[in-house]
This record gives structure tokens, sequence and C-alpha cells, in this order.
């Protein structure tokens, strides 16, 4: 009966697998934030580099992952067939440069950083 359950839950790991290596989680190291940023990545099971990319941005007081807790974006990349990165805009950057030189900029982040990668 154990050696059963073991290959029973063996396989059932197998299956699930793929969908593991679709997503990703970036950290990165960026000097306009003066920290580092999580960035989660989806992206279809079936796909190459080039494929069309959706930025979804939380909103205040939210993080990288508020999309994932309420939407199945990995079944929504396979389906539809391209990537969703999901920046953390940090508590209440608004997405936007600071104006004092030591805090923030997000904006340069995500056109200078982010968007290249």
């Amino acid at each position: 009966m154990r050696r059963i359950l073991i290959s029973v839950l063996a396989a059932g790991l197998a299956l699930c697998q793929p969908a593991a290596f679709a997503q990703t989680l970036h950290i990165i190291e960026s000097p306009n934030l003066h920290c580092s940023d999580t960035v989660a990545v989806f992206s279809p099971l079936d796909s190459s580099e080039d494929v069309p990319t959706l930025f979804l941005l939380h909103g205040w007081g939210g993080s990288y992952h508020d999309w994932s807790d309420n939407t199945d974006l990995q079944a929504v990349c396979d389906r539809y067939g391209f990537r969703i990165i999901c920046p953390d805009g940090f508590h209440d950057s608004w997405y936007m440069d600071k104006t004092d030189s030591t805090r923030m900029k997000w904006r340069s982040f995500f056109w200078e950083e982010l968007w290249p990668l």
C-alpha cells in the first residue's frame, strides 16, 4: 500500500511540474530604487522568447503577488500565449520618480532596467 501511495504522489508531482517552471520570481537590484524589486513572471508553457508581454501593476498598498493571489495567471498565459510580468511598485510609489534624488525612481527603474530585461 505504501509503495502505491508513493507512486501516485510521484506521478501527481510529475504532472504538476511543467507549470512550476513557467512561473519565475526575479529579484532585481536597482540603483534607481536604492533597493531590490521582486518581479513575478508568468510565461506560456509552449512559447518562444518572442511573445507579447503584459505588465500588471498592483494598486496602492499592494505587492507583486496581488494579481496572482486573485487570478490564475499561469492559465491566462497558457490560454492566450503571452507573458505576464508583475513588478512590485512598493507600498506607495505610484510608479513614479520621486523628486528627491535620494529616493525611489520607480518610473526610471521600469524604463531603464525592467523593460529591457
